[in-house]
């Protein structure tokens, strides 16, 4: 079986699986939710068991990333983000990478900016896609992301939401109301801003 094969086997098989949720500031790491989320569909069998949003908040705010950071982004955003570089789309783009390589997976994934919509459904074809978004609630505009872990056959986007569902403002309170949104083009659209991590 070829290695993309493999990666849509898996994915397709977890994309209605519970959300694993964070236990330390669930309203407050959208980012590691779906850096967590995304690692366990691209490799179950490496990340399934063990990974949680936990996880990866406290690795990637570890002296490791921040050594990272510094050399590779700068010594003044290594300071400003400090203990919270996981709403970094960079760091996030490596530390992804890191944890595939480190676990024997060669998938990757890329940190790129685009404001197409339909780019979204091409990297759906080998993997699920974070992007960034800009949904409402309590009147202001949310700086957040989700993660889409494919599509249905009515084309309609199958999204995971750390925050709950978007469509109803978030007014219910319900983060577990975020798993497997069935959102279509037109709804999901209104929302979606210009950043994204796929897989190559």
């Amino acid at each position: 079986m070829k290695f993309y094969d493999k990666i849509r086997k898996w994915w397709h098989s977890n994309i209605w699986s519970p959300q694993i949720r964070a236990k330390e500031n669930p309203y407050g790491s959208c980012f590691s939710h779906c850096t967590c989320w995304m690692l366990q569909n691209i490799d179950p069998v490496a990340f399934r068991d063990y990974l949680t949003p936990d996880n990866v908040t406290e690795m990637i705010n570890g002296e490791q990333w921040v050594a990272w950071t510094a050399k590779n982004i700068g010594k003044n955003v290594a300071k400003k983000y400090y203990n919270r570089l996981n709403e970094l789309w960079q760091v996030n783009e490596a530390f992804i990478n890191h944890l595939l390589a480190e676990s024997g997976n060669d998938a990757r994934v890329k940190f790129t900016i685009s404001t197409d919509i339909y780019n979204v459904k091409n990297h759906l074809k080998k993997g699920p896609v974070i992007v960034s978004t800009a949904p409402r609630y309590n009147g202001r505009t949310l700086g957040h992301v989700m993660l889409i872990v494919g599509y249905d056959e009515a084309d309609n986007f199958i999204i995971d939401d750390p925050f709950g569902d978007f469509r109803d403002g978030y007014k219910y309170g319900h983060l577990d109301g975020g798993n497997d949104i069935h959102a279509t083009i037109e709804e999901f659209k209104n929302i979606l801003t210009n950043y994204r991590i796929y897989v190559l």
